[in-house]
């Protein structure tokens, strides 16, 4: 019996996001990050930039005139005087003065310099987005300009989806258009990341069950994302070239070595796919080795 298809995700190629991963970042996310609009100081060590030149305003500057986007706002409206001459005389704008403006958050300003809204997402992508935005501050894991996270979001509001997780991230990057600044392709991707350690945890108790291991996720770096065990069409010669691999990695083996052993163990076990050949371990003789020697000489690439 065939199983129903939801239309909507049919039609863009989604696939389900893992069961509980709502009610996960209910639990995750903070009050300080469960809101529809962020707001950062200019010192937050993230989210945080070169505070705005006028004295006491405490915002974000976002260009060359080291002015916050309000300050920016008023002294272009009074022609762009001398900045210095400007920044002394002006004063700071309270969210008491802001706060009837209808893009202003309840709580706080708009300066889009260091506020982030995530009120067009739809509700889970908006907890994910907070979920992602929360690890980045625990992590102090490089800056992250609110004005990147917000492009994202923008991003994100245009789609059908519900989750990061219902596509691959690369299907996110090729529909992102042309040409996107690699700040946003990088917080993207790390948005992606904690969201599907988050739902499919992390580690090696995580990743040893899966034919595909994500290095990240097991800690390790290098020019290798992930090591595929999909392709070995025999169990019992994955069985044998995960517990290998795993071993190896643990013993200090690099991941371009460990990749190009489980590039040869792919390939024998395609030879034996493809020569008919059903058999266990025992059944692995000299004769059959000599045939595979004598077959990688005329091999193509591994698929």
């Amino acid at each position: 019996m065939s199983r129903r298809r939801n239309p909507e995700s049919a039609r863009v190629g989604q696939r389900p996001a893992p069961a509980g991963l709502l009610q996960k970042l209910l639990a995750a996310v903070r009050p300080e990050f469960h809101r529809d609009v962020l707001v950062f100081a200019a010192d937050d060590p993230v989210f945080g930039g070169a505070a705005c030149r006028v004295g006491m305003c405490g915002r974000v500057s976002f260009s060359s005139t080291g002015l916050c986007n309000a300050h920016y706002q008023r002294w272009s409206k009074q022609g762009r005087p001398a900045l210095e001459g400007f920044s002394a005389a002006t004063t700071p704008l309270t969210g008491a003065r802001l706060r009837g403006r209808s893009d202003a958050p309840a709580d706080g300003h708009p300066d889009s310099a260091s506020s982030i809204d995530l009120r067009a997402l739809s509700p889970q992508l908006r907890l994910e987005m907070q979920y992602a935005l929360q690890c980045r501050r625990d992590e102090m894991a490089g800056k992250a300009r609110p004005r990147t996270a917000q492009a994202i979001a923008r991003f994100l509001a245009r789609s059908p989806a519900r989750s990061l997780l219902d596509k691959p991230v690369q299907d996110w990057h090729r529909e992102s258009g042309a040409r996107p600044r690699s700040s946003e392709r990088g917080l993207l991707s790390y948005a992606y990341r904690a969201v599907e350690d988050l739902a499919r945890g992390h580690g090696w108790d995580a990743e040893y069950p899966r034919d595909t291991w994500r290095l990240r996720s097991l800690g390790f770096t290098g020019p290798y994302a992930t090591l595929r065990f999909d392709r070995i069409p025999q169990q019992w010669l994955k069985d044998l070239a995960k517990r290998w691999t795993r071993s190896r990695l643990l013993a200090g083996i690099s991941t371009s070595h460990a990749s190009s052993a489980v590039t040869a163990i792919t390939r024998f076990g395609q030879f034996l796919h493809a020569a008919g050949e059903d058999m266990e371990l025992s059944g692995i003789d000299r004769e059959l080795l000599e045939r595979y020697l004598a077959h990688l000489g005329t091999a193509g690439p591994c698929t």
